[in-house]
C-alpha cells in the first residue's frame, strides 16, 4: 500500500506545486500589465485590472471604493506627474482564488514638460482574487512611500523679492501672479511656498520658501535660457521690476555665486537658530 501511496503523494505534491507556479506567474503578468497601463496613461486599463468592489488605500487619502472611483483618483495621480512605474515582487502567495502579494514600487514625478521634478519610492501589498474565467484582479491594495519623514525642515531657504509692478493695472497684477504662482505649484515639487502680497502702491513683495538650495536651483535652472519656465519668467519680469531680492537660510558660498549670476539686487541673512516644521 505504502508503495503505491507514496508516487500518488508526489505527483500530487509536484501538481499543486506547478499549479501554484502558474498562479504566481499570472499575477506578475498583471502587475506587467498595471506598470505599462499606468506608464501610458490608460485609464480604462488600469481599471479594468481591480475587480468591481475593490478597495485601494492611498496614503493620506481615504478610502477609495470602487472601479469608477480608483479610476478617478489614478486619473487625478497621474495627471499631477506620476509615471515611469516600477513594481518589484518580493513574495507572492496564493491560496484558492486569493493571493496576497508583497513588493515595492518606485516612480518619478515629472513636469508638464516631461522634466523630473520629483522621486517616490515604497512598498504595496495587493489582495488578489481569482476570477471565473481565471483572471486575477486586485481586491484590496495599499502603499506608502519609504521616504524618511522629520518633524523639522532645517535646510529651508526663503526668498523675499521686493518688487516694483511696471505700469500694470492691480487686476493685470493680480491674474499674473495667481497664474504664476500656480505654475511654480505645478512644475516644482520641492518649492514649498509662493505667495505675493501688496506692500505699497506699486509695490509687491513676493515670498518664496524652498525644501533646500537643491530645489531654489530647480527653479533658477527652470527660469534661465533654455529652461521650461523661461518664457513665463520673461512675462514676469515684464509685470515686476525686482528692487532688491533678500535670501533667509544657512547657504553655500556656492549657492551664493549661483544666485549672484543672475545679476539681481541681493543679499543674504545667515540663519543663527531656528526650525521650520514640515
Amino acid at each position: 500500500m505504502k508503495k503505491i501511496l507514496l508516487p500518488i503523494l508526489f505527483v500530487t505534491l509536484t501538481t499543486c506545486k506547478n499549479n501554484s507556479e502558474n498562479e504566481i506567474q499570472k499575477i506578475k503578468d498583471a502587475n506587467k500589465m498595471y506598470v505599462q497601463y499606468y506608464n501610458s496613461g490608460n485609464l480604462e486599463g488600469l481599471a479594468s485590472l481591480h475587480s468591481k468592489d475593490a478597495v485601494v488605500m492611498p496614503p493620506n487619502i481615504d478610502f477609495v471604493v470602487g472601479s469608477e472611483m480608483i479610476k478617478s483618483a489614478l486619473k487625478n495621480e497621474i495627471e499631477m506627474g506620476s509615471g515611469d512605474l516600477i513594481f518589484s515582487e518580493r513574495d507572492i502567495f496564493v491560496s484558492g482564488k486569493i493571493a496576497y502579494d508583497e513588493g515595492t514600487y518606485e516612480l518619478k514625478i515629472k513636469s508638464p514638460e516631461g522634466i523630473t521634478i520629483g522621486e517616490d519610492y515604497g512598498k504595496y501589498i495587493v489582495i488578489w482574487e481569482k476570477q471565473t474565467n481565471g483572471d486575477w484582479l486586485m481586491k484590496k491594495d495599499i502603499w506608502n512611500s519609504s521616504i524618511p519623514l522629520t518633524k523639522y525642515n532645517r535646510e529651508e531657504i526663503i526668498f523675499v523679492v521686493e518688487m516694483n509692478t511696471n505700469n500694470k493695472s492691480d487686476e493685470e497684477i493680480e491674474e499674473f501672479s495667481k497664474f504664476y504662482q500656480q505654475m511654480i505649484d505645478k512644475t516644482e515639487a520641492n518649492s514649498l511656498g509662493w505667495s505675493f502680497f501688496k506692500s505699497g502702491k506699486n509695490k509687491v513683495t513676493l515670498i518664496e520658501r524652498y525644501a533646500n538650495q537643491k530645489a531654489m536651483k530647480v527653479h533658477g535652472d527652470n527660469i534661465s535660457p533654455g529652461g521650461i519656465s523661461e518664457n513665463h519668467f520673461n512675462s514676469f519680469m515684464d509685470h515686476f521690476t525686482i528692487d532688491l531680492i533678500t535670501v533667509y537660510g544657512a547657504t553655500t558660498d556656492k549657492f551664493k555665486d549661483y544666485i549672484k549670476g543672475f545679476k539681481l539686487p541681493v543679499k543674504f541673512k545667515p540663519l543663527i537658530s531656528g526650525y521650520s516644521r514640515k
